[in-house]
């Protein structure tokens, strides 16, 4: 085998040592070495330069053994360990560079021997960048854990997968573990497994979208919400989740009863509506526990009447509980006590029957039903909602008996007529009584009404407030929220009916100027669109004196109102008051088409309107309502059109209750 010649082994050293340049420069760490003898510095590639700073020149002439901060750092006392023991080390740099370069540098030492002499191998890595974020990190966890603190509800931080990184007080409390035994935990070991996988799932779906997730829960009896919160690193990659539960029971309970106050609003109306369709005895009792059954809240829903053995024999019945109430009927089982008594009982545990109990009927209530002053019956509910016969809702019930007991006088007033041979004149008086009950919806309507108008004025006044807020603001958002639940509540006010007549508002000290400037404000929102002007020539400046200031500015909002709405667009409306003798005298004058014959007939009819638009807000009893308050304190209400010119004109007449009113000096306009 030939052997390699002089020029041949000089070429093969010659690309070992270009190879080994390029390995070295191909390092992504700085890399040294130093002769452990001498302590200088033999070898440095290009990276340990930008590294540390200098020239290679400066570099290779340096002696680990004399820098200063290598001694400053611990490099020297770990270097020499290496040396010395041959086992490798991790050391960072304290402050600037050998070479003054500001910068944060880990080293691993190692030793290596070459040529029968050891040397020391450092490997440099500038980790100035990985300590900024991780700066950042914790400079951002501490204000997580600043939020957590100071949030009203439970709240904590954790990893995707359930690791508990920051917790506040009140979910300690709730787990029953101190805040630093909790963390560094799986959350998921303090639930109940089923609701720890319906956890994971919305936790999953947080991070994977980015977006905040919404659930809730029931556990013993609470209902919670739950919000995930991802919080995002670089490249958008989730790295937390925020956490934040609150106690919603409070919140649903009174939405699940205001619920209820509506089905059993509605069961009233459909009673009274059954009522006033008349017929029999049998045919009235149906007709009330259909309604009441037909709200469903109630499984179970009969009328008796008692027999000579004063037992209770049932006359109507509706509910899925019927076929056992007729069995115990049909054995004379049927027991009086709940109404043999002449006034309401209620049981809101499993106190009924046991037959009915078996059904999960486990509340009941009873009102008596009467007739010609006597109690011939009762009205009987069943539910099976433990406790749900509360005192709000039992005046509800109790007017259902009594509209039954009404329309059961009414039926026997008109049966003794036709016996007595006095049909037609008894016929009269009856019609009499039936609009006494028909004054029962009246009533409620004009409540709803009065209610829905200062609601109007709030939602015409948040209007204007939302116009402030622009789209980008946080909370804008709450725009949107309110808007619908003020919409939620105009709609509970036009099905909430009262059983009882509001008294007078009282007789207050009134000056008309301030009363006339402040329903100017009030409408000023209403006015802008159509570029309005409501004109106050004389504005009652000097007129004051006591009288019903809220029944003015009752009636006189309406009748604004309305002159806004028949107003055509940039037209003005005229608003003038005077004393006439004993009385208040206010005109409000429009330029609109003025009341048709036809609709002027009808016009102060309960129930006749000519809105069609759910927008207005109207009920139907705004000017017939109008008219029954001021009549009530001797008031009045008429109009005239102001043929030929376009127009309507309404007066308005309230009796001053003292001599006090003075005259009316003229004044300006309000747009």
């Amino acid at each position: 085998m030939p052997q390699p010649t002089l020029h041949a082994l000089r070429r093969a050293g010659r690309d070992a040592n270009e190879f080994c340049d390029k390995l070295l420069e191909a390092q992504p760490q700085g890399v040294c070495a130093y002769h452990a003898a001498s302590g200088r510095c033999v070898l440095a590639n290009q990276r340990a330069l930008a590294i540390i700073g200098g020239t290679m020149e400066q570099v290779l002439a340096q002696d680990f053994r004399s820098l200063g901060t290598w001694k400053r750092d611990g490099f020297l006392a770990a270097a020499e360990r290496v040396l010395a023991t041959g086992t490798a080390e991790y050391a960072e740099s304290l402050g600037p560079s050998s070479r003054g370069k500001e910068a944060q540098i880990q080293v691993h030492f190692s030793r290596f021997q070459s040529r029968g002499e050891w040397h020391l191998l450092a490997l440099l890595t500038d980790i100035s960048g990985r300590n900024r974020i991780s700066r950042a990190l914790q400079e951002s966890l501490n204000s997580m854990k600043a939020i957590l603190d100071a949030a009203p509800e439970i709240a904590f931080l954790m990893t995707p997968e359930g690791e508990l990184i920051a917790a506040n007080e009140k979910l300690a409390r709730r787990l029953g573990h101190p805040v630093g035994e909790l963390l560094g935990r799986s959350i998921y070991d303090f639930i109940p497994p089923m609701l720890g996988l319906k956890w994971k799932l919305f936790a999953k779906q947080a991070a994977v979208t980015l977006r905040t997730v919404s659930f809730e829960h029931t556990e013993l009896g609470l209902v919670r919400l739950n919000r995930i919160v991802p919080v995002a690193g670089p490249e958008r990659r989730v790295i937390r989740l925020a956490v934040f539960t609150t106690d919603i029971t409070t919140f649903r309970r009174v939405e699940a009863d205001l619920e209820i106050q509506r089905d059993l609003h509605s069961a009233l109306r459909e009673s009274n509506e059954a009522l006033l369709r008349g017929g029999d005895r049998e045919a009235l009792c149906r007709g009330v526990c259909a309604a009441a059954v037909g709200s469903g809240r109630f499984n179970l829903a009969w009328v008796g009447r008692h027999d000579d053995q004063g037992r209770l024999a049932v006359r109507a019945a509706a509910g899925p509980g019927t076929p056992v109430l007729a069995e115990l009927d049909g054995a004379g089982a049927v027991p009086a006590r709940l109404a043999a008594a002449d006034a309401s009982i209620r049981a809101n545990r499993s106190v009924v029957d046991n037959d009915l109990a078996a059904h999960g009927l486990v509340s009941t209530a009873a009102m008596p039903v009467r007739e010609a002053g006597r109690c011939v019956g009762s009205l009987n509910l069943y539910a099976t909602e433990p406790g749900f016969f509360t005192d709000e809702r039992m005046t509800l019930l109790e007017n259902l008996a009594t509209n039954l007991s009404h329309a059961m006088d009414l039926r026997s007033a008109q049966e003794r007529a036709e016996a007595a041979g006095e049909a037609e004149h008894r016929r009269e008086e009856l019609l009499r009584n039936l609009e006494g009950l028909k004054a029962k919806s009246q009533i409620a309507a004009y409540i709803a009404h009065e209610i829905n108008n200062p609601l109007a004025g709030i939602k015409q006044s948040f209007q204007v407030l939302a116009q402030a807020i622009p789209d980008g603001h946080p909370d804008r958002p709450f725009v949107g929220i309110i808007a619908r639940e003020l919409d939620r509540i105009a709609g509970i006010v036009r099905m909430a009916y009262s059983i009882h007549r509001p008294g007078l508002p009282q007789v207050r000290d009134c000056r008309v100027g301030e009363t006339l400037a402040d329903l100017a404000t009030l409408l000023s929102s209403r006015l802008r669109p159509k570029r309005l002007v409501l004109d106050l020539p004389d504005s009652g400046q000097a007129l004051k004196g006591r009288l019903h200031e809220d029944i003015l500015r009752q009636i006189l909002f309406n009748v604004l109102q309305n002159a806004i709405e028949a107003s055509p667009e940039g037209g003005r409306i005229r608003c003038r008051s005077w004393r006439d003798g004993g009385e208040l005298v206010v005109e409000v004058e429009d330029q609109g088409p003025g009341v048709a014959p036809h609709i002027g007939a009808r016009l102060f009819e309960p129930g006749f309107t000519t809105k069609s638009a759910p927008e207005t807000g109207g009920l139907g009893m705004g000017l017939a309502t109008c008219r029954s308050i001021l009549q009530s304190v001797g008031g009045s209400i008429s109009f005239r059109n102001l043929a030929p010119a376009p127009g309507a004109c309404f007066f308005l007449r309230l009796p001053w209750l003292d001599d006090a009113a003075g005259g009316a000096p003229p004044g300006g306009h309000h747009e």
